[in-house]
């Protein structure tokens, strides 16, 4: 397994083979764009990612709103026990 791995407190790895965020070893399945927003913030850590460059990568030739990275990133936080509110 090409794992690509980040360690904090509450355990997760991502295996990018498979796409797939595992806790512990919990796989949580991830829709396919939620999975690449993902993949793409940890692959850039320690830096702002700006929701132009996040649509460009992301979503390539798509055209979407820039809403759906609130959206997405508040789907993510709560999946990692992220969620501020």
């Amino acid at each position: 397994m090409n794992a690509m791995t980040y360690t904090d407190t509450n355990d997760y790895s991502l295996d990018c083979d498979n796409e797939l965020l595992l806790h512990g070893r919990q796989e949580i399945q991830l829709r396919p764009k939620l999975f690449a927003l993902l993949a793409y913030m940890i692959k850039h850590p320690n830096r702002l990612l700006t929701r132009e460059e996040l649509l460009t990568q992301v979503w390539p030739d798509v055209y979407v709103s820039s809403d759906i990275i609130k959206t997405y990133v508040r789907d993510l936080r709560k999946l990692l026990d992220d969620d501020p509110h």
